[in-house]
Protein backbone atom coordinates (compact mmCIF):
# COMPACT_ATOMS: atom_id res chain seq x y z
CA UNK A 1 0.00 0.00 0.00
CA UNK A 2 1.36 3.41 -0.90
CA UNK A 3 2.27 5.68 1.93
CA UNK A 4 0.61 9.04 2.39
CA UNK A 5 2.47 12.30 2.62
CA UNK A 6 5.01 14.36 0.70
CA UNK A 7 8.12 13.22 -1.13
CA UNK A 8 10.83 11.59 0.92
CA UNK A 9 14.17 13.30 1.32
CA UNK A 10 15.96 10.88 -1.02
CA UNK A 11 13.39 11.56 -3.72
CA UNK A 12 13.95 15.30 -3.46
CA UNK A 13 17.72 14.78 -3.72
CA UNK A 14 17.27 12.52 -6.76
CA UNK A 15 15.03 15.07 -8.47
CA UNK A 16 17.55 17.85 -7.82
CA UNK A 17 20.43 15.71 -9.14
CA UNK A 18 18.49 14.93 -12.30
CA UNK A 19 17.54 18.53 -12.98
CA UNK A 20 21.06 19.82 -12.35
CA UNK A 21 22.67 17.10 -14.47
CA UNK A 22 20.36 17.76 -17.42
CA UNK A 23 21.13 21.46 -17.29
CA UNK A 24 24.85 20.76 -17.38
CA UNK A 25 24.53 18.31 -20.29
CA UNK A 26 22.28 20.61 -22.31
CA UNK A 27 24.49 23.60 -21.61
CA UNK A 28 27.58 21.73 -22.77
CA UNK A 29 25.86 20.47 -25.93
CA UNK A 30 24.31 23.75 -27.01
CA UNK A 31 27.51 25.68 -26.44
CA UNK A 32 29.76 23.13 -28.13
CA UNK A 33 29.83 25.01 -31.44
CA UNK A 34 31.06 28.20 -29.80
CA UNK A 35 33.97 26.58 -28.05
CA UNK A 36 37.45 26.32 -29.45
CA UNK A 37 40.24 24.53 -27.69
CA UNK A 38 42.85 26.08 -29.93
CA UNK A 39 41.60 29.58 -30.65
CA UNK A 40 39.32 31.83 -28.66
CA UNK A 41 38.23 35.44 -28.47
CA UNK A 42 40.26 36.21 -25.37
CA UNK A 43 43.29 38.47 -25.20
CA UNK A 44 46.53 37.26 -26.70
CA UNK A 45 48.80 35.90 -24.01
CA UNK A 46 52.43 36.89 -23.75
CA UNK A 47 55.37 35.48 -21.85
CA UNK A 48 55.90 37.86 -18.98
CA UNK A 49 59.09 36.22 -17.74
CA UNK A 50 60.97 36.62 -20.99
CA UNK A 51 64.76 37.09 -20.81
CA UNK A 52 64.42 39.92 -23.35
CA UNK A 53 64.02 42.81 -20.98
CA UNK A 54 65.04 45.77 -23.13
CA UNK A 55 62.77 47.33 -25.76
CA UNK A 56 65.03 50.30 -26.39
CA UNK A 57 66.15 49.21 -29.88
CA UNK A 58 64.32 49.82 -33.14
CA UNK A 59 62.77 47.61 -35.83
CA UNK A 60 63.77 49.97 -38.63
CA UNK A 61 64.99 47.74 -41.49
CA UNK A 62 64.60 44.72 -39.18
CA UNK A 63 60.94 43.74 -39.55
CA UNK A 64 60.54 39.95 -39.41
CA UNK A 65 64.26 39.36 -39.44
CA UNK A 66 65.29 35.73 -39.84
CA UNK A 67 67.78 35.78 -36.99
CA UNK A 68 66.52 36.13 -33.43
CA UNK A 69 68.19 38.94 -31.52
CA UNK A 70 70.05 37.77 -28.45
CA UNK A 71 68.81 38.91 -25.05
CA UNK A 72 68.64 41.41 -23.51
CA UNK A 73 68.21 43.27 -26.83
CA UNK A 74 64.72 43.65 -28.30
CA UNK A 75 63.45 41.54 -31.18
CA UNK A 76 61.66 42.13 -34.49
CA UNK A 77 61.04 38.54 -35.63
CA UNK A 78 57.64 36.89 -35.92
CA UNK A 79 57.71 35.47 -32.39
CA UNK A 80 58.58 38.65 -30.53
CA UNK A 81 54.91 39.15 -29.62
CA UNK A 82 54.78 35.73 -28.01
CA UNK A 83 57.94 36.40 -26.04
CA UNK A 84 56.89 39.94 -25.09
CA UNK A 85 60.23 41.08 -26.47
CA UNK A 86 59.39 43.31 -29.45
CA UNK A 87 61.11 46.63 -29.91
CA UNK A 88 58.95 49.59 -29.00
CA UNK A 89 58.22 50.47 -32.64
CA UNK A 90 57.42 46.93 -33.88
CA UNK A 91 53.70 47.61 -34.33
CA UNK A 92 54.30 50.96 -36.00
CA UNK A 93 56.90 49.73 -38.48
CA UNK A 94 56.09 46.05 -39.00
CA UNK A 95 52.30 45.84 -38.74
CA UNK A 96 51.32 48.63 -41.11
CA UNK A 97 47.88 48.40 -42.74
CA UNK A 98 47.53 51.81 -44.44
CA UNK A 99 46.09 51.78 -48.01
CA UNK A 100 45.35 48.07 -47.81
CA UNK A 101 47.15 45.12 -49.36
CA UNK A 102 46.45 45.41 -53.10
CA UNK A 103 47.15 47.81 -55.95
CA UNK A 104 44.40 49.60 -57.81
CA UNK A 105 44.69 51.51 -61.09
CA UNK A 106 44.78 54.83 -59.29
CA UNK A 107 47.65 53.63 -57.08
CA UNK A 108 49.90 52.47 -59.92
CA UNK A 109 53.00 54.65 -60.07
CA UNK A 110 52.18 56.33 -56.77
CA UNK A 111 54.80 58.27 -54.86
CA UNK A 112 56.35 56.00 -52.27
CA UNK A 113 54.87 56.44 -48.82
CA UNK A 114 56.65 54.41 -46.17
CA UNK A 115 53.50 54.38 -44.04
CA UNK A 116 51.71 52.13 -46.55
CA UNK A 117 51.34 48.42 -45.90
CA UNK A 118 52.65 47.61 -49.40
CA UNK A 119 53.58 49.65 -52.44
CA UNK A 120 52.56 50.26 -56.04
CA UNK A 121 55.38 52.68 -56.83
CA UNK A 122 57.79 52.18 -59.71
CA UNK A 123 60.61 51.18 -57.37
CA UNK A 124 58.67 48.51 -55.45
CA UNK A 125 60.06 45.65 -57.57
CA UNK A 126 63.66 46.55 -56.86
CA UNK A 127 62.87 47.01 -53.17
CA UNK A 128 60.82 43.83 -52.88
CA UNK A 129 57.76 45.40 -51.24
CA UNK A 130 55.13 45.49 -53.99
CA UNK A 131 51.55 44.59 -53.26
CA UNK A 132 50.86 41.06 -54.48
CA UNK A 133 48.86 42.09 -57.55
CA UNK A 134 51.23 44.83 -58.72
CA UNK A 135 52.39 43.04 -61.87
CA UNK A 136 48.86 42.23 -62.98
CA UNK A 137 47.20 45.57 -62.23
CA UNK A 138 50.06 47.96 -62.96
CA UNK A 139 52.12 46.10 -65.57
CA UNK A 140 49.35 44.31 -67.45
CA UNK A 141 50.77 40.82 -67.01
CA UNK A 142 48.41 37.87 -67.10
CA UNK A 143 47.39 36.09 -63.95
CA UNK A 144 48.78 32.59 -63.54
CA UNK A 145 45.27 31.31 -62.88
CA UNK A 146 44.15 32.45 -66.34
CA UNK A 147 46.91 30.56 -68.16
CA UNK A 148 46.61 27.01 -69.46
CA UNK A 149 48.15 24.17 -67.49
CA UNK A 150 51.64 23.24 -68.59
CA UNK A 151 54.04 20.48 -67.71
CA UNK A 152 57.31 21.78 -66.31
CA UNK A 153 59.81 18.93 -66.25
CA UNK A 154 62.73 21.08 -65.09
CA UNK A 155 62.37 24.11 -62.80
CA UNK A 156 63.05 27.42 -64.54
CA UNK A 157 64.43 29.65 -61.81
CA UNK A 158 65.73 33.22 -62.03
CA UNK A 159 69.45 33.92 -61.88
CA UNK A 160 70.80 33.61 -58.37
CA UNK A 161 68.54 30.72 -57.35
CA UNK A 162 70.68 27.63 -56.85
CA UNK A 163 67.61 25.45 -56.25
CA UNK A 164 63.81 25.77 -56.34
CA UNK A 165 62.38 27.11 -53.07
CA UNK A 166 60.04 24.74 -51.24
CA UNK A 167 57.08 26.33 -49.48
CA UNK A 168 54.84 24.25 -47.23
CA UNK A 169 51.50 25.85 -46.39
CA UNK A 170 49.81 24.22 -43.42
CA UNK A 171 46.19 25.37 -43.40
CA UNK A 172 44.35 24.42 -40.22
CA UNK A 173 40.79 23.09 -40.39
CA UNK A 174 40.61 22.88 -44.20
CA UNK A 175 38.17 20.05 -44.98
CA UNK A 176 38.70 17.89 -48.05
CA UNK A 177 35.17 18.86 -49.12
CA UNK A 178 36.23 22.50 -49.41
CA UNK A 179 38.15 21.49 -52.52
CA UNK A 180 34.79 20.85 -54.19
CA UNK A 181 33.82 24.51 -53.98
CA UNK A 182 35.64 25.08 -57.25
CA UNK A 183 37.16 28.14 -58.86
CA UNK A 184 34.34 30.53 -58.01
CA UNK A 185 35.29 30.48 -54.33
CA UNK A 186 38.99 29.54 -54.41
CA UNK A 187 40.25 29.89 -57.98
CA UNK A 188 43.94 29.59 -57.15
CA UNK A 189 43.73 26.48 -54.99
CA UNK A 190 41.47 24.96 -57.65
CA UNK A 191 44.09 25.83 -60.27
CA UNK A 192 46.79 24.13 -58.21
CA UNK A 193 44.58 21.07 -57.82
CA UNK A 194 43.74 20.79 -61.52
CA UNK A 195 47.25 21.51 -62.82
CA UNK A 196 49.26 19.90 -60.06
CA UNK A 197 49.12 16.75 -57.97
CA UNK A 198 46.62 16.23 -55.21
CA UNK A 199 45.19 13.58 -52.93
CA UNK A 200 41.43 13.21 -52.39
CA UNK A 201 42.06 12.93 -48.66
CA UNK A 202 44.74 12.18 -46.08
CA UNK A 203 44.37 10.03 -43.00
CA UNK A 204 45.32 11.98 -39.87
CA UNK A 205 47.25 10.56 -36.96
CA UNK A 206 45.59 10.08 -33.60
CA UNK A 207 44.78 12.22 -31.74
CA UNK A 208 43.28 14.33 -34.53
CA UNK A 209 44.43 17.61 -33.05
CA UNK A 210 46.38 20.46 -34.61
CA UNK A 211 49.78 20.17 -32.93
CA UNK A 212 50.15 16.35 -33.10
CA UNK A 213 49.31 16.31 -36.82
CA UNK A 214 51.27 19.44 -37.64
CA UNK A 215 54.41 18.04 -36.05
CA UNK A 216 53.86 14.64 -37.65
CA UNK A 217 53.89 16.34 -41.06
CA UNK A 218 57.07 18.18 -40.10
CA UNK A 219 58.97 15.16 -38.74
CA UNK A 220 57.43 12.11 -40.40
CA UNK A 221 56.95 10.54 -36.95
CA UNK A 222 53.88 9.38 -35.08
CA UNK A 223 52.94 11.37 -31.95
CA UNK A 224 54.08 8.48 -29.77
CA UNK A 225 57.59 9.06 -31.15
CA UNK A 226 57.83 12.84 -31.47
CA UNK A 227 56.11 13.45 -28.13
CA UNK A 228 53.44 15.99 -29.07
CA UNK A 229 50.37 13.95 -28.17
CA UNK A 230 47.90 16.82 -27.76
CA UNK A 231 47.30 20.54 -27.93
CA UNK A 232 47.22 20.48 -24.14
CA UNK A 233 49.03 17.88 -22.06
CA UNK A 234 50.74 17.28 -18.74
CA UNK A 235 54.06 15.48 -18.32
CA UNK A 236 54.62 13.98 -14.85
CA UNK A 237 58.37 13.71 -15.47
CA UNK A 238 58.65 17.41 -16.29
CA UNK A 239 55.92 18.23 -13.78
CA UNK A 240 54.79 20.79 -16.34
CA UNK A 241 51.81 21.47 -18.60
CA UNK A 242 51.94 22.17 -22.34
CA UNK A 243 49.27 24.30 -24.01
CA UNK A 244 48.84 26.50 -27.06
CA UNK A 245 48.79 29.67 -24.99
CA UNK A 246 51.44 28.87 -22.39
CA UNK A 247 55.17 29.54 -22.54
CA UNK A 248 55.98 25.84 -22.12
CA UNK A 249 55.33 25.24 -25.82
CA UNK A 250 58.57 27.11 -26.51
CA UNK A 251 60.58 24.71 -24.35
CA UNK A 252 62.57 22.35 -26.57
CA UNK A 253 62.21 19.42 -24.18
CA UNK A 254 58.69 18.69 -25.45
CA UNK A 255 59.65 18.41 -29.10
CA UNK A 256 61.19 15.12 -30.20
CA UNK A 257 62.31 14.15 -33.67
CA UNK A 258 63.73 16.48 -36.28
CA UNK A 259 61.44 18.74 -38.36
CA UNK A 260 62.21 19.26 -42.02
CA UNK A 261 63.51 22.80 -41.55
CA UNK A 262 66.13 21.58 -39.06
CA UNK A 263 67.12 18.79 -41.45
CA UNK A 264 67.48 21.38 -44.21
CA UNK A 265 69.58 23.67 -42.03
CA UNK A 266 71.91 20.79 -41.12
CA UNK A 267 72.44 20.24 -44.84
CA UNK A 268 73.43 23.87 -45.32
CA UNK A 269 70.05 24.98 -46.69
CA UNK A 270 68.56 28.06 -45.05
CA UNK A 271 65.01 27.74 -43.76
CA UNK A 272 62.34 30.19 -42.73
CA UNK A 273 59.50 29.07 -40.48
CA UNK A 274 56.46 30.94 -39.23
CA UNK A 275 54.12 29.88 -36.50
CA UNK A 276 52.64 33.34 -36.50
CA UNK A 277 51.15 35.23 -33.63
CA UNK A 278 47.49 35.75 -34.52
CA UNK A 279 47.94 39.52 -34.15
CA UNK A 280 49.96 39.52 -37.39
CA UNK A 281 47.60 39.80 -40.40
CA UNK A 282 47.68 37.05 -43.03
CA UNK A 283 48.55 39.59 -45.70
CA UNK A 284 51.59 40.71 -43.74
CA UNK A 285 52.74 37.12 -43.42
CA UNK A 286 52.46 36.60 -47.18
CA UNK A 287 54.26 39.83 -48.03
CA UNK A 288 57.05 38.90 -45.63
CA UNK A 289 57.67 35.59 -47.40
CA UNK A 290 57.68 37.47 -50.70
CA UNK A 291 60.34 39.77 -49.30
CA UNK A 292 62.36 36.80 -48.06
CA UNK A 293 62.33 35.42 -51.61
CA UNK A 294 63.98 38.62 -52.85
CA UNK A 295 66.91 38.41 -50.44
CA UNK A 296 70.42 37.80 -51.82
CA UNK A 297 71.25 34.15 -52.34
CA UNK A 298 73.49 33.96 -49.27
CA UNK A 299 70.60 35.17 -47.09
CA UNK A 300 67.53 33.74 -48.83
CA UNK A 301 65.83 30.67 -47.32
CA UNK A 302 65.03 27.76 -49.61
CA UNK A 303 62.66 25.93 -47.29
CA UNK A 304 59.64 27.75 -45.88
CA UNK A 305 57.07 26.40 -43.44
CA UNK A 306 53.98 28.55 -43.12
CA UNK A 307 51.04 27.98 -40.77
CA UNK A 308 47.58 29.55 -40.91
CA UNK A 309 45.03 29.23 -38.11
CA UNK A 310 42.25 29.78 -40.65
CA UNK A 311 39.73 28.42 -41.46
CA UNK A 312 39.96 26.53 -38.16
CA UNK A 313 39.34 29.60 -36.02
CA UNK A 314 36.24 30.61 -37.97
CA UNK A 315 35.05 27.01 -38.13
CA UNK A 316 35.09 26.75 -34.34
CA UNK A 317 33.11 29.95 -34.14
CA UNK A 318 30.55 29.54 -36.93
CA UNK A 319 30.60 25.87 -37.91
CA UNK A 320 32.27 24.36 -41.00
CA UNK A 321 29.43 25.09 -43.43
CA UNK A 322 28.19 28.44 -42.18
CA UNK A 323 28.06 31.25 -44.74
CA UNK A 324 30.57 33.15 -42.62
CA UNK A 325 33.18 30.63 -43.75
CA UNK A 326 33.17 32.23 -47.19
CA UNK A 327 34.65 35.40 -45.74
CA UNK A 328 37.26 33.28 -44.01
CA UNK A 329 38.10 31.54 -47.26
CA UNK A 330 38.95 34.95 -48.63
CA UNK A 331 41.83 34.85 -46.17
CA UNK A 332 42.80 31.47 -47.63
CA UNK A 333 42.67 33.10 -51.03
CA UNK A 334 45.32 35.55 -49.87
CA UNK A 335 47.44 32.61 -48.71
CA UNK A 336 47.38 30.82 -52.03
CA UNK A 337 47.19 33.78 -54.39
CA UNK A 338 50.51 35.47 -53.78
CA UNK A 339 52.78 33.00 -55.57
CA UNK A 340 50.71 33.29 -58.73
CA UNK A 341 52.10 36.75 -59.36
CA UNK A 342 55.47 37.63 -60.80
CA UNK A 343 58.12 38.30 -58.18
CA UNK A 344 60.85 40.91 -58.88
CA UNK A 345 62.23 40.90 -62.41
CA UNK A 346 61.66 37.22 -63.16
CA UNK A 347 58.73 34.87 -62.57
CA UNK A 348 58.93 32.31 -59.81
CA UNK A 349 55.79 30.49 -60.88
CA UNK A 350 57.96 28.08 -62.92
CA UNK A 351 60.42 27.66 -60.06
CA UNK A 352 58.53 27.38 -56.78
CA UNK A 353 57.63 24.02 -55.30
CA UNK A 354 54.49 24.48 -53.22
CA UNK A 355 52.66 22.04 -50.96
CA UNK A 356 49.35 22.85 -49.27
CA UNK A 357 48.27 20.55 -46.46
CA UNK A 358 45.66 20.66 -43.74
CA UNK A 359 46.46 19.46 -40.24
CA UNK A 360 42.90 19.10 -39.01
CA UNK A 361 39.44 18.55 -40.45
CA UNK A 362 35.86 18.85 -39.29
CA UNK A 363 32.92 16.63 -38.44
CA UNK A 364 29.54 18.24 -39.01
CA UNK A 365 27.09 18.04 -36.13
CA UNK A 366 23.54 18.53 -37.38
CA UNK A 367 20.77 19.85 -35.15
CA UNK A 368 19.15 16.42 -35.28
CA UNK A 369 22.30 14.91 -33.83
CA UNK A 370 22.27 17.49 -31.06
CA UNK A 371 18.68 16.58 -30.22
CA UNK A 372 19.44 12.86 -30.09
CA UNK A 373 22.60 13.49 -28.09
CA UNK A 374 20.67 15.54 -25.54
CA UNK A 375 17.92 12.89 -25.34
CA UNK A 376 20.52 10.19 -24.81
CA UNK A 377 22.03 12.15 -21.94
CA UNK A 378 18.54 12.55 -20.45
CA UNK A 379 17.87 8.82 -20.66
CA UNK A 380 21.25 8.02 -19.13
CA UNK A 381 20.53 10.38 -16.26
CA UNK A 382 17.02 8.93 -15.75
CA UNK A 383 18.34 5.37 -15.80
CA UNK A 384 21.08 6.21 -13.34
CA UNK A 385 18.74 7.86 -10.84
CA UNK A 386 16.15 5.07 -11.16
CA UNK A 387 18.85 2.44 -10.61
CA UNK A 388 20.16 4.38 -7.61
CA UNK A 389 16.67 4.57 -6.07
CA UNK A 390 15.93 0.91 -6.67
CA UNK A 391 19.13 -0.36 -5.09
CA UNK A 392 19.13 1.92 -2.08
CA UNK A 393 15.54 1.25 -1.06
CA UNK A 394 14.95 -2.21 -2.52
CA UNK A 395 11.91 -1.16 -4.52
CA UNK A 396 11.51 -1.40 -8.29
CA UNK A 397 9.83 1.84 -9.34
CA UNK A 398 8.84 1.89 -13.03
CA UNK A 399 8.59 5.68 -13.06
CA UNK A 400 11.78 7.68 -12.65
CA UNK A 401 12.76 9.15 -9.28
CA UNK A 402 10.09 7.00 -7.53
CA UNK A 403 7.41 9.59 -8.25
CA UNK A 404 4.70 6.98 -7.73
CA UNK A 405 6.05 6.67 -4.19
CA UNK A 406 6.06 2.89 -4.50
Amino acid sequence: MAKKGCFHFHQVISLFAFAFGVNVCMGFTTNRFRRSEEWDEGPISVLSDSPWISTSGSCKNRCFELQEAEPPGCRCDNLCKSYNSCCFDFDELCLKTARGWECTKDRCGETRNDDNACHCSEDCLSRGDCCTNYQVVCKGETHWVDDDCEEIKTPECPAGFVRPPLIIFSVDGFRASYMKKGNKVMPNIEKLRSCGTHSPYMRPVYPTKTFPNLYTLATGLYPESHGIVGNSMYDPVFDASFSLRGREKFNHRWWGGQPIWITAAKQGVKAGTFFWSVVIPHERRILTILQWLTLPDNERPYVYAFYSEQPDAAGHRYGPFNSEMYTTERALKHIEIWHCYTVPAAPLTRCLETAIVSVQTWVSYALGFMAWHTMLMLLMRISTVTYFTKNMYGKSCRKPFGLDRC
